[in-house]
């Protein structure tokens, strides 16, 4: 067993356990701290997290009885993270430990390791990972602790990228790097010369910077173009506006590349640059990599290019999150923005050799995420119309329930709320006045006393399965109301431009499963509730007409799985749910009836089990296991289709769409197997069916605008939202839109299979969308 470390404050209450394997290996791994399994076996990385280190190291290749591993503290901290003294107390015997013999690769898992490696208690492990980092005691190479994977599995991905790295390095491959940036400011009197010059060049990569992120009301600081490794020119905001720049972007000579160029070139169009995009290397990474939080252009830099985080530079004159670009010296701002350009056209090189060597994923690409983006730039300059009248209302209405809703809170915690009580048993470092509903510490206590049990936290999920109190369910209220207040009042109106209207971003990147995604606000994620849709409404001389496809994911289950039920139902023109109710309940069902039997088929599609049907309806666990087993006993195609779907994770079995798109599962642990189970179970469906909805408008729009004035204004996984003019012939674009929407599937899968479209109109979305 270890040793104390001087000064350690955890040496009265922890036991220490030392480092093991050959102690003068050139490969050392360090991570935190021994936790519970390490200090009663004495061994470093077991249990949990040592399992999926062996498992990171076997599939590298790098053998773990030949390093050496450790921990940066030997003893078992009390807190998370553990406390700065307690790391420096033990930094000089780490430190000692890796000057004992030459090391080849020094792995670090987590920021506490880094931290002790460094003596730096600021840097970060988010920033760093995947760098190396040259020090006194050898190559360092950060990375995230396998205990955070753990509690979060997305990490996986960037966990396992870093050890195969290592295990490069350890191969003799060279350190990343993304070299040093030379950028020249262009001048007037050297614009000319420039831009003859870059128009030479067969490819570009360009990024620019801005006051803000709103393209029309902030304005455009700078544009940089790089035109070979480490070689920029960037054009001051003066100069932008000149012919010179206009023919440099408007030129169908060389090829463009950005990072995330929808975004660009809608600064650039709205200040009449036509830019275009023809290649886009966060699009090409989510391609290849359909994983959430991995696109950003600064990660990207540090996986591919082991790039230092250089945005660094610029957050000593970035105090605040509103803090615009536009504050920073333009010699630093220059300096950043041509590292972003020269990492740009390094990604580019390097990702368009793995798309190359996956030919489906290029068509993906090709086909659909760079159309879908310049299609989705139209949407969202249209943006969706805002009645302020109507807005301004609703917050009084909102504004008045909330008061009545904490009043009401109020009355129920009158008989268990003691103020003097709740501070002796919780600890409370000051007594409130009174009771506090925003406060979770307060809430937790207060619905112990009135459940007379305790409870673990007072998260939404949580509450729901609590005991339905009317305590319980008036604070469920109040926090609904306090959403619907904070997101679509407040919210909505800090976004409105000048136009009343609201303008989303549309993410193709946003999801794993494919399907479209969108902030700022969510647009998809509206509540159906129509007193809060009909914020959203058609503009005086306008009307709205929503588009739905009729049980998609369904009919698109028929479709792949084949199955007889399913399809004999959708060909005869039959309505599934009352199908399946009538299987379920038999003659004269009821309209609950229906609508567990629809909550059945959709819950199915998403891999719902018994438990979660019986919670829903709160019938008893054999009820919902007889409607599953009565639903499969009908469509076992279906059922056969579903079980192999379900499959697919625990065989590392990676899925695709007719689309290209891919879901690969990385990490399987028995924890999160089943919501991988689920979500291959639904991501067949969901991602097709969002990818038809998007193709159709993709196709469709520019008639929509030439033929009738009319234009798209938001998409919702299954429907679109158009907006036409009261003049336009309406009865003629419905006609002609349905028939193109129901059509287009069935090319699209060259099957027979009907697809059904349900279309509304009004000038309030809420009233055209409800039910």
């Amino acid at each position: 067993m270890g040793e104390h470390c001087k000064d350690c404050p955890y040496r009265e209450v922890s036991g220490a356990i030392s480092g093991t394997g050959p102690a003068d290996s050139p490969i050392v791994i360090v991570g935190e701290a021994p936790g519970a399994n390490e200090l009663r076996t004495g061994i470093p990385f077991v249990g949990a997290a040592g399992q999926l280190l062996d498992r990171l190291l076997q599939q590298s290749h790098i053998d773990r009885e030949s390093c050496y591993i450790t921990n940066s503290m030997l003893c078992r901290p009390t807190e998370s993270p553990p406390a700065r003294n307690g790391i420096d107390a033990c930094r000089g015997r780490l430190l000692d430990e890796l000057r004992q013999s030459p090391r080849s690769l020094i792995i670090t898992f987590g920021a506490t390791a880094l931290k002790a490696i460094t003596g730096n208690h600021n840097i970060k492990i988010t920033h760093e990972r995947g760098r190396v980092i040259e020090t006194p005691y050898g190559r360092v190479l950060p990375t995230i602790h396998p205990a955070a994977v753990l509690r979060g599995y997305s990490d996986f991905p960037k966990l396992l990228k870093d050890v195969q790295y290592a295990a490069s390095l350890l191969d003799g491959a060279s350190v990343r790097s993304a070299g040093t940036t030379k950028h020249t400011v262009v001048r007037p009197e050297t614009l000319n010369k420039a831009v003859s010059f870059l128009l030479r060049k067969k490819l570009l990569a360009a990024d620019i910077e801005t006051s803000g992120y709103n393209p029309l009301v902030d304005r455009i600081l700078s544009l940089a173009v790089c035109w070979d490794n480490n070689k920029v020119a960037v054009f001051p905001d003066e100069l932008l506006k000149t012919k010179e720049v206009k023919r440099l972007l408007e030129s169908q000579g060389p090829r463009w590349v950005w990072h995330n160029g929808k975004f660009d070139t809608s600064f650039l169009r709205a200040s009449g640059l036509d830019a275009r995009v023809d290649e886009d290397t966060m699009l090409m990474h989510y391609a290849l990599d359909e994983n959430r939080g991995t696109h950003d252009l600064k990660q990207l830099a540090g996986d591919l290019l082991g790039a230092p985080d250089y945005k660094q530079e610029l957050r000593k004159y970035l105090h605040r999150v509103s803090d615009s670009f536009e504050i920073i010296p333009r010699p630093v701002l220059y300096k950043y923005q041509a590292r972003d350009a020269d990492c740009t056209f390094q990604i580019y090189t390097i990702l368009r050799k793995q798309l190359e060597k996956a030919p489906d994923l290029v068509g993906l690409y090709k086909d659909l995420l760079i159309p879908a983006s310049h299609f989705l730039q139209r949407v969202e300059n249209r943006g969706m119309y805002v009645n302020r009248q109507y807005l301004d209302n609703l917050e009084k209405t909102l504004s008045a329930k909330l008061e009545g809703d904490r009043q009401a809170i109020f009355e129920e915690v009158e008989d268990f709320w003691d103020t003097e009580m709740y501070a002796r048993q919780t600890g409370a470092k000051s007594i409130p006045s009174e009771f506090n509903p925003g406060s979770p510490l307060q809430l937790r206590w207060v619905l112990g006393r009135n459940l007379r049990r305790q409870v673990a936290d007072t998260r939404e999920d949580t509450l729901i399965r609590l005991p339905q109190t009317r305590l319980v369910r008036t604070i469920l209220e109040y926090r609904e109301t306090a959403k619907a207040l904070s997101t679509y009042v407040t919210g909505i109106r800090e976004r409105i431009d000048r136009d009343s209207r609201v303008r989303s971003t549309y993410l193709l990147h946003g999801t794993s499963t494919g399907r479209l995604s969108s902030r700022g606000p969510n647009m998809q994620n509206i509540p159906r509730d129509k007193t809060i849709r009909n914020v959203f409404q058609a503009p005086p001389g306008r009307v709205l007409v929503e588009m739905d496809y009729s049980q998609i994911e369904l009919r698109i289950l028929a479709y792949l799985s084949n199955d007889r039920f399913l399809r004999d139902v959708y060909m005869r023109g039959r309505d599934l749910h009352d199908e399946v109710a009538l299987a379920l309940f038999g003659e004269g069902f009821t309209k609950e009836q229906r609508i567990r039997a629809k909550f059945v088929n959709f819950g199915i599609a998403y891999g719902r089990g018994a438990g979660s049907i019986a919670h829903e309806f709160g019938i008893d666990f054999p009820e919902a296991q007889r409607m599953i087993k009565e639903w499969f006993r009908r469509a076992p195609e279906a059922r056969d289709f579903i079980n192999e779907c379900r499959r697919a994770p625990n065989l590392g079995k990676p899925m695709s769409t007719l689309f290209g798109r891919r879901r690969r599962f990385s990490l399987v642990t028995r924890e999160n197997l089943n919501a991988l189970q689920n979500e291959a179970v639904n991501f067949p469906m969901q991602s097709t069916a969002s990818d038809i909805t998007l193709t159709f408008a993709m196709r469709y729009d520019s008639a929509l605008r030439s033929k009738w004035k009319a234009g798209i204004v938001n998409l919702i996984h299954d429907s679109v939202l158009i907006e036409v003019p009261k003049t336009a012939n309406l009865e003629e674009l419905i006609s002609w839109t349905r028939g193109v929407m129901c059509r287009h599937p069935q090319e699209l899968l060259e099957t027979d299979l009907p697809f059904e479209v349900s279309v509304s109109k009004g000038t309030l979305w809420g009233d055209i969308s409800a039910g």
